[in-house]
């Protein structure tokens, strides 16, 4: 059976992400970068170790709401990188 990580360091680290995130002007499929981080900080780990309830929803934590949150995030079109043709030069 596996044992639970801390969530603390690991809430800290996506509310991170997030902010790198916004510093890198990328966007979210779903919300604005600002509702992505209030989703966050109100769906934080309400016990000290991943799979207890989440304050938000009372789901195990990482719940539904913070997994949305990180996976909806995409580069923006000035973010990703340059394609390439067959020969390897930018298109």
């Amino acid at each position: 059976m596996p044992h639970p990580e801390p969530a603390s360091p690991l809430h800290e680290t996506m509310l991170e992400v997030l902010h790198e995130a916004r510093r890198r002007g990328m966007s979210h499929s779903r919300y604005s970068l600002q509702a992505c981080r209030f989703l966050l900080v109100a769906h934080a780990p309400a016990g000290q170790t991943t799979g207890t309830p989440c304050e938000g929803c009372l789901e195990r934590w990482p719940c539904h709401t913070v997994l949305g949150v990180l996976g909806g995030l995409k580069p923006t079109h000035a973010s990703r990188p340059a394609s390439h043709d067959r020969e390897g030069n930018p298109r």
